[in-house]
């Protein structure tokens, strides 16, 4: 396990699963209320946290690509997700694309998804899904 304070504080910037699910929650709200858009991308990194290189360069990649106001949090066990207020499926397409691309990892990020609130529509391309997340 590393020790090393990089590595401390890029783990520090990642949302549990029940903080990061209170996250979506008052990302939802606020996309009700101000009529909005937000996306989340999910990478399922499987037994990647496992090993600390690889997920190093993950983390080094997604704090150098984010904006402030996104977050990343623990989806469940397996998944790895960003939240990306305000961003289209072009915009989160975009960026879990050029992440993809920054990670030699093949198999762990070799698939995403991406989720797009609010939305009725299914979209397939490349190996990301657009997926509705259903109003309450």
């Amino acid at each position: 396990m590393y020790t090393g304070s990089r590595y401390k504080e890029a783990f520090r910037i990642i949302n549990t699963t029940s903080d990061f699910t209170a996250l979506i929650k008052r990302e939802r709200y606020r996309a009700d209320r101000n009529n909005q858009k937000f996306s989340l991308i999910t990478f399922d990194v499987g037994e990647l946290k496992n090993n600390h290189v690889k997920f190093d360069q993950l983390l080094e990649v997604l704090s150098s690509r984010l904006r402030i106001s996104d977050e990343i949090g623990w989806f469940d066990e397996r998944r790895l997700a960003i939240l990306l207020p305000e961003t289209s499926y072009d915009g989160a397409r975009k960026l879990s694309n050029i992440i993809r691309v920054n990670i030699s990892v093949s198999d762990p990020l070799s698939s995403c998804t991406v989720y797009v609130y609010p939305s009725i529509n299914w979209i397939k391309e490349n190996d990301c899904k657009d997926i509705p997340l259903h109003r309450e």
